[in-house]
C-alpha cells in the first residue's frame, strides 16, 4: 500500500491535491484532526500531463447496498470545488457489484443515474475487454468463471 494517503483527513487531502497539480481551497479547521475519514472518495485516477493543473481526474465512490444512489454525489464537482479549487470538472463514477438493469437491458431507473456507473454487467464487460491482460493475475480462475456466466445477468 502507499504510504502516501495515511494520516487524517486533512493530509490525505493536501496530498491528494499535490497529485492533481492542484491545491486545497478548504480550511484546516473544517477537518476534525483526529478523522482519517476519506470523504467519500474511495478510488482517485488522473492522467498527469506535466506539472500544471487541470488534468483529467477521476473519482470514484464504491458501494454495495441500495444506498449507492445517494453516495453518487460524494465524488461529484460539487462536493469536490468546495475542497479542492479543480480548474477542470472531474469525472465521477460509481461502483456497485451487483446488476442494475431492467429486463430489456437498459438502466433499472434512469433517473437515479448521476455519475459513471459500473455495474456488475459493465465491470464483466470491462473484464471481458481486457481479458488477455488478466492471465497475468493470480485471481485468473474467478475471472473465467465470472465471464462464463455472464449469459445469466439479464
Amino acid at each position: 500500500m502507499d504510504d502516501r494517503y495515511r494520516g487524517n483527513t486533512w493530509t490525505k487531502l493536501n496530498q491528494l491535491a499535490t497529485d492533481l497539480n492542484d491545491r486545497v481551497i478548504a480550511l484546516e479547521d473544517e477537518f476534525i484532526p483526529t478523522t482519517t475519514g476519506d470523504e467519500g472518495l474511495d478510488i482517485v485516477g488522473w492522467m498527469k500531463i506535466d506539472d500544471l493543473p487541470g488534468i483529467f481526474v477521476l473519482f470514484c465512490q464504491c458501494a454495495c447496498t441500495e444506498e449507492w444512489v445517494n453516495k453518487q454525489h460524494s465524488v461529484g464537482f460539487e462536493s469536490w470545488r468546495q475542497k479542492l479549487r479543480l480548474v477542470v470538472t472531474n469525472s465521477s463514477l460509481t461502483c456497485i457489484p451487483f446488476c442494475y438493469r431492467s429486463t430489456n437491458g437498459g438502466w433499472h431507473i434512469n433517473r437515479k443515474i448521476h455519475t459513471i456507473v459500473i455495474d456488475r454487467v459493465r465491470l464483466i464487460t470491462l473484464l471481458e475487454t481486457g481479458y488477455e491482460e488478466l492471465r497475468q493475475l493470480e485471481s485468473y480462475e474467478i475471472i473465467q468463471r465470472i465471464l462464463s456466466e455472464k449469459e445469466g445477468l439479464f
